[in-house]
């Protein structure tokens, strides 16, 4: 993850990163069993039976990527007023 700016920090570009983000997703954490859809605005997510290569085909049908995803879930872990929610941090 990269290191965030005050910018990326501001209340204001985090308000606006949420209205970019999808309705859902669906996600396979790696490493663990957890998997499931994601829909924004929910602290809390669908378990699903998917494996990774099942969440990445829903997704790119969603037009939605993993930097996308990992914002998505980090939302639905640690609400979705954090600047993790912006997926330009998960990018490389």
């Amino acid at each position: 993850m990269k290191k965030l700016t005050k910018k990326q920090m501001s209340v204001e570009h985090i308000e606006a990163v949420y209205k970019t983000l999808p309705d859902f997703c669906f996600f396979k954490q790696d490493g663990v069993s957890n998997a499931g859809k994601i829909e924004k605005g929910d602290k809390q997510f669908t378990p699903m039976n998917l494996t990774r290569e099942q969440a990445d085909n829903l997704n790119f049908q969603l037009g939605v990527t993993r930097e996308v995803e990992q914002a998505m879930l980090t939302g639905s872990m640690f609400g979705w007023h954090v600047p993790g929610i912006d997926p330009q941090i998960y990018s490389e």
